[in-house]
């Protein structure tokens, strides 16, 4: 921007030195030309003046302003990492927010208690997946989804923001209550919680091939 602004002040200059001179064809033709550059260069700057207020807003948005990102029955679902600074031993929590009410913060299960599901097959082939054992995935949907279903009520779509071991499991395939998480919520999913504000298309459900671990 700074380097723009520089170019459209050396035209400006010129243009300003032009208008002493005689108001010859190739004197209006240079004054046309620079008429035209300046104009790019201006519709330039607020092009990118626009771009870096847009990313300033994203690095100071609150949770109000996520909040007015979401519709009716959708809901941001944020996990987090605690790292003990005395032994370096791991639980998460979640963060929900809802298109309305306050944020709700959610103890959940530790880091030796997630570590067995990390990096797991969900190959349901594989002897050792929780896809293909109801028993391992309702232990798994225990430690990370049901103790958010109450905050949850209500909702039908649910943003999820991983973090640490909790994006190498699959967030679909875990059966709650008796139902698979995917098939009762729609769920989709964000690298950070204000990339909501930044959306510029429709929610989309996740497929059923896209809910697996990275």
């Amino acid at each position: 921007v700074i380097q723009l602004n520089e170019n459209l002040t050396s035209l400006r200059d010129r243009q300003a030195a032009l208008a002493s001179r005689t108001n010859s064809p190739d004197v209006r033709e240079e004054r046309q030309r620079i008429k035209k550059d300046a104009g790019l260069l201006e519709a330039a700057i607020r092009r990118l003046d626009r771009n870096y207020a847009h990313h300033a807003e994203l690095r100071t948005a609150g949770w109000k302003d996520l909040q007015r990102a979401l519709g009716a029955g959708e809901a941001v679902v944020e996990y987090f990492t605690i790292t003990n600074p005395g032994n370096g031993s791991q639980r998460y929590a979640a963060l929900v927010l809802k298109h309305i009410g306050l944020p709700v913060l959610i103890p959940l299960c530790t880091g030796a208690e997630l570590s067995p599901f990390v990096g797991r097959s969900i190959d349901p082939r594989s002897p050792d997946s929780y896809v293909a054992n109801e028993a391992l995935s309702a232990e798994l949907a225990a430690l990370v989804w049901s103790p958010l279903d109450t905050a949850l009520s209500g909702i039908e779509s649910v943003y999820i923001v991983p973090d640490g071991d909790l994006h190498r499991i699959a967030y679909g395939v875990p059966v709650s209550g008796g139902e698979q998480i995917e098939n009762k919520y729609d769920l989709r999913y964000l690298t950070c919680s204000r990339q909501l504000i930044a959306l510029d298309r429709p929610f989309r459900r996740v497929r059923d091939d896209e809910s697996q671990a990275v």
